[in-house]
């Protein structure tokens, strides 16, 4: 999704009051909570009070941001997946497309079949995974650009 300039403004602001507020400082953690922005403002929330109530729900549902960062350092940096439930990742020849994140397993799957055509039509993407929390893939799915599944060898 591309982003207009007054909203990319309005996640930079929420993002450093609640990094300011919370003392979030890794660039890891920015990202976290940066992605979860982005879902937020996909879920409806698209004003400065709704993306700052749904980074607050953020705040008590997961540890990794209530904890001292000695304690981040000891358990190490949860991934995407470990937070958000599912990760899609669209790749072309090139390399990786993008990442998008979703709650669970059935909303991550269907989006990647729903959205695949349009994107390996538009943006040549040849292949789709969806990994679950622990990185594990779930479902893939692969095509030649223009439309044409690839056969099983």
């Amino acid at each position: 999704m591309d982003y207009k300039p007054y909203q990319l403004k309005l996640f930079a602001t929420v993002l450093n009051e609640y990094c300011r507020a919370h003392g979030v400082s890794t660039s890891a953690d920015r990202e976290t909570i940066a992605l979860r922005l982005m879902f937020l403002y996909a879920s409806g929330g698209t004003d400065l009070k709704g993306l700052r109530s749904g980074l607050d729900d953020l705040h008590r549902s997961i540890p990794l941001l209530r904890n001292s960062r000695r304690q981040q350092r000891e358990r190490g940096r949860q991934s995407m997946e470990e937070i958000m439930g599912f990760s899609v990742t669209w790749y072309s020849k090139a390399g990786i497309l993008g990442r998008e994140a979703f709650d669970t397993e059935r909303s991550a799957k269907d989006h990647a079949i729903e959205a695949f055509p349009e994107k390996n039509t538009n943006d040549g993407a040849v292949a789709v995974e969806v990994r679950d929390g622990k990185g594990s893939v779930v479902y893939s799915q692969a095509r030649r650009l223009g439309g044409d599944k690839l056969r099983p060898a």
